[in-house]
């Protein structure tokens, strides 16, 4: 609303001081007198972005639409305000009865708008009492639980606006403010700086009480910081928390859209755990996009997709020239990781999820610098569709050294006596999205604590469509299959 303001009220304040000031009998009617008011904003707007354009305080910004804004800056609503009166003053003077009394009253007139100003940006143009309510909803900042220690108002659409200076303090980041316009507020959360104009209605921001309020929608902007709003609380009370954290984020989630992992690269001809080249073709021409494969270490340290290694004649582990030449129960073609690697080049939209069995750190290491290596000699590409499975909190850090990957899965079947709170926590504080387990563990109450904390929940390994509703009417969000078709 104000920039269309800004463009066109220079010009009409040239005229109306042209006219008022005057006492020169005017002619013309409301066309002439338009034409009068867009010539002086044409001439004003001109010369403000002629001063202020190379400073960056009058910005064009072209929207999707083809349309455009103009953004003026302090600096530039006050040239355009001075030049316009300027240029009604030398108009006004230019006829007859421009007297003293009236550069008297339009000296007056123009301290009255200046004082306006000043009271509107030191009382930060707060928003009525009436139009703002109280959150009730507590709200969790990095994992704490605060009840009502923040203040948090909502708008009269349902916008929610929480005091900068406490949640700074909460989240433990620097917050600082100074003045840098008449109308302006420079702002720095984080380190990282806004601006704020009180000037500009639905701007995402409020002052109450002398203090500034953050819209979630803006706050959600600023990197590093994650608002979500409106998750259900695990107590069971239907109470709705807001959960707010600056955690590293580094994992993204799309390929969760699909409600099914194929096991092992999914079953064929009614077996399972081939992990074959065969049971991957039929599986992904049959709809599936994410696979988990099994891994292994031949005895010469190559990684291998096998659910159980092999032996050979001599009853000894497979070498990896051994494992070349290996059928899966007797028919099926075998792979290295380096085949799996050259598959998911050939299909670009086919997602990884690895079984690599082992938790102890060094052949963790081994395995994962192998999928590293083997992955950047054949598309570095495929990295980013490659979905750890780790199994203990201490392998996350192993696998992380090694490379910054775009997603990955807490696997439970190998902590049989974990505490559900450390694994809720330790997830969400790591932006861990997925969590596996398995029937033994498929308790109500820690799953309500996931999706509290919008960490989605997959169970392996079952194959029918009743398994799965039965699920599903669970809580659980997707499963390990070996036969369920997309």
């Amino acid at each position: 609303m104000f920039s269309f303001l800004y463009l066109f009220a220079p010009g009409m304040i040239s005229w109306l001081v042209r006219r008022h000031f005057s006492t020169e009998e005017k002619q013309g009617g409301l066309f002439s007198h338009s034409c009068e008011i867009l010539a002086y904003a044409a001439i004003v707007m001109a010369l403000t972005a002629a001063f202020l354009e190379p400073q960056g305080s009058v910005t064009v910004e072209v929207l999707e639409n083809g349309m455009f804004v103009v953004r003026y800056g302090t600096k530039a609503l006050v040239l355009s305000v001075a030049l316009a009166a300027a240029l009604g003053v030398c108009s006004a003077a230019g006829t007859r009865g421009f007297t003293r009394y009236r550069r008297r009253l339009f000296a007056a007139a123009l301290a009255a708008a200046a004082a306006l100003c000043i009271l509107v940006y030191g009382t930060g143009a707060p928003a009525p009492d009436g139009m703002l309510r109280i959150s009730t909803k507590p709200v969790r900042i990095n994992n704490v639980f605060y009840e009502s220690d923040i203040p948090i108002y909502v708008n009269e659409n349902g916008e929610s606006f929480i005091q900068v200076q406490a949640l700074s303090q909460k989240l433990g980041i620097g917050y600082e403010q100074k003045r840098t316009g008449l109308f302006q507020t420079q702002y720095s959360l984080g380190g990282q700086p806004f601006t704020v104009n009180v000037l500009q209605s639905d701007n995402g921001y409020l002052k109450k009480d002398g203090e500034l309020f953050i819209s979630f929608s803006n706050l959600n902007q600023i990197e590093g910081i994650q608002v979500r709003n409106s998750q259900t609380l695990a107590d069971g009370s239907g109470r709705e928390v807001i959960y707010i954290d600056n955690y590293a984020q580094h994992f993204q989630y799309d390929w969760t859209k699909d409600p099914y992992i194929a096991h092992a690269l999914g079953g064929i001809d009614g077996s399972s755990y081939t992990n074959s080249k065969e049971a991957f073709l039929e599986n992904y021409n049959a709809g599936h996009r994410v696979f988990e494969v099994d891994l292994r270490l031949t005895k010469d340290g190559s990684l291998v997709a096998v659910h159980d290694l092999p032996q050979n004649k001599q009853g000894k582990p497979m070498t990896l020239k051994e494992f070349q030449k290996y059928k899966v129960q007797g028919k099926y073609t075998s792979m290295t990781f380096k085949d799996i690697a050259l598959l998911m080049k050939k299909y670009p939209d086919m997602y990884l999820v690895t079984d690599s069995k082992e938790t102890d750190e060094a052949l963790v290491t081994q395995q994962f610098t192998s999928i590293v290596e083997t992955a950047n000699e054949t598309d570095p590409e495929i990295l980013k569709r490659i979905i750890p499975q780790i199994y203990t909190m201490q392998m996350y850090d192993t696998i992380m050294s090694l490379y910054n990957w775009n997603s990955m899965i807490f696997t439970l079947y190998a902590l049989p006596d974990f505490s559900e709170r450390e694994v809720v926590d330790f997830a969400y504080q790591r932006g861990i999205g997925v969590i596996t387990t398995h029937v033994g563990k498929n308790q109500s109450m820690f799953f309500h604590e996931l999706y509290e904390r919008d960490i989605k929940v997959y169970m392996h390994t079952y194959n029918t469509p009743e398994e799965e509703a039965n699920l599903k009417r669970g809580g659980v969000w997707g499963v390990y299959t070996d036969f369920l078709k997309p």
